[in-house]
């Protein structure tokens, strides 16, 4: 039972994947919630036994989110590198 305490809830795996996924338009605030997810979803599977579809489903949703930051964090680099914002 202490171990169980410790553990993140399925819901919060599930909230943090799908605010990673929403702001990951940001670029670093998507990528700073969707590595909480997936670390969240992680602590979860090694210290439980049971499969949560929430935990499940929060993970793919921050793997999501990071990459699609990742990406978004590239195009602003290019852009500034470019010189897109220079009129």
């Amino acid at each position: 039972m202490e171990q169980n305490r410790n553990l993140p809830t399925p819901g919060s795996v599930l909230a943090l994947g799908i605010i990673g996924l929403a702001t990951c338009g940001t670029g670093i605030i998507g990528l700073i919630f969707s590595i909480i997810a997936i670390s969240k979803a992680g602590k979860f599977r090694q210290g439980s036994t049971e499969r949560s579809g929430q935990v499940n489903t929060g993970r793919a949703l921050g793997i999501v989110g990071l990459i699609l930051s990742i990406l978004m964090i590239i195009l602003w680099i290019v852009l500034i590198a470019v010189g897109a914002f220079n009129q």
